[in-house]
């Protein structure tokens, strides 16, 4: 006789509650493990929600990126320009001291050598490149600053060097020897007037880009980060364990299983007991 055909009711309820605690422990472990509450298996909606907030986040960081790489440009091209600024001094400087009556045909000489060497640095500040990226290109371009292609800014590039930098009154070309203004010209006040334009140009441009990078880079970096810790909170809820109810959720899990097994094993030494019995019980009527 099988006594296990008389429990197999129990054995079969007892057996589910087994194995189900079993795995309550498992998933409790895995997901404590890796710290993800979801998986395709458990929450496919769910996990689908999840990967589009994913989405957003990389979609915000890849723009902060771009924005901070923005600002490194505007730092660079405003430390330019404040180059530019104390060489037009030291020019500004030049043209006053050469129009002493007092200053000599040698010191004037001099006095322009140095105001030709000024003009090359600015020539080579014009240079200045930054991440591949001509800083003073005399073009425009576009800054991103939303999730798609079509939310841009403009942020002009000006062009820095002695043929361009001025106005209508001169260019910062024509103070070069050989110019139309240079000291040998012996025409001083139009070559401060030039030279007014030519500050006045860089003046605009240094504020033009802190006002660019305060009012709209400054401020999409703010927005994009605020909306990156609101999406990455929105993510957390979803995929990220809470590892309080779910260390809960194993311990109960475990003592559960304790008990269905104790119970499966006493079943199991009940039914041996049962077939001792009976087994004994036969051979007595054998006798």
């Amino acid at each position: 006789m099988n006594p296990v055909s008389s429990y197999s009711s129990a054995y079969l309820t007892v057996g589910n509650a087994v194995n189900q605690n079993f795995n309550s422990m498992l998933t409790a472990i895995a997901r404590l493990s890796s710290g993800r509450q979801l998986n395709a298996a458990t929450d496919p909606a769910k996990l689908i929600a999840a990967a589009a907030v994913k989405a957003q986040i990389t979609t915000r960081q890849a723009l902060e990126r771009a924005s901070l790489r923005t600002s490194e440009l505007l730092d660079v091209a405003d430390g330019g320009l404040a180059e530019v600024s104390r060489l037009t001094n030291e020019i500004r400087g030049n043209l006053i001291t050469a129009a002493s009556s007092t200053t000599t045909d040698a010191e004037r000489a001099a006095l322009q050598l140095e105001i030709d060497g000024a003009i090359d640095a600015i020539d080579q500040i014009g240079e200045l490149s930054y991440n591949g990226r001509p800083v003073f290109s005399g073009k425009t371009i576009n800054v991103n600053y939303g999730p798609d292609l079509y939310s841009w800014d403009e942020l002009y590039l000006p062009a820095i060097d002695a043929e361009t930098l001025g106005d209508e009154d001169g260019y910062l070309a024509d103070l070069r020897t050989g110019g139309k203004y240079d000291l040998e010209s012996g025409d001083l006040a139009a070559a401060l007037k030039a030279l007014d334009g030519v500050q006045s140009r860089i003046i605009y441009n240094r504020a033009e880009y802190a006002a660019f990078d305060k009012y709209s880079s400054g401020s999409i970096y703010d927005t994009l980060s605020t909306e990156e810790l609101q999406l990455t909170s929105i993510y957390s809820e979803l995929m990220d364990v809470d590892y309080v109810s779910e260390t809960s959720d194993l311990t109960r899990s475990a003592i559960l299983a304790q008990s269905s097994l104790n119970a499966y094993r006493s079943l199991i030494a009940l039914a041996r007991t049962q077939e001792s019995m009976l087994d004994a019980l036969f051979d007595l009527n054998r006798r």
